[in-house]
């Protein structure tokens, strides 16, 4: 089927390479996009618990499959595309996050030995 074709082409993607896909859709239609890929974007720490952030996993560490059936866990999407993810860091895991939820994800990451940003 194209959409899971054109899927497992998005999958491939390195992060640089995902921000311009982003950019471009936004383009095209517009929406509130920019906000969340201007927080990815953003170096200095967001600090406000009600500001969305997004997770990005860029170092998988020794544990490999804990991580993939933890990226399972927390994208809803199948060990397969699991791995993938996992084979082709960086990748942000979750959009739109609040920071509670951000810490409590990022501890189990970095429990695994990953690094996350």
């Amino acid at each position: 089927m194209l959409i899971e074709r054109i899927f497992s082409d998005i999958l491939k993607l390195n992060l640089e390479e995902l921000c311009t896909l982003v950019k471009m859709i936004e383009d095209k239609f517009p929406s509130n996009v920019a906000s969340n890929l201007q927080q990815v974007n953003n170096s200095n720490p967001v600090t406000t618990s009600n500001v969305n952030r997004s997770i990005s996993l860029v170092e998988c560490g020794p544990n490999k499959i804990a991580v993939i059936k933890l990226v399972k866990d927390i994208t809803g999407l199948s060990l397969l595309a699991s791995k993938k993810i996992v084979d082709s860091l960086p990748y942000i895991i979750k959009d739109s996050v609040d920071n509670k939820e951000f810490e409590a994800i990022e501890s189990k990451f970095i429990s695994l030995g990953c690094k996350v940003k």
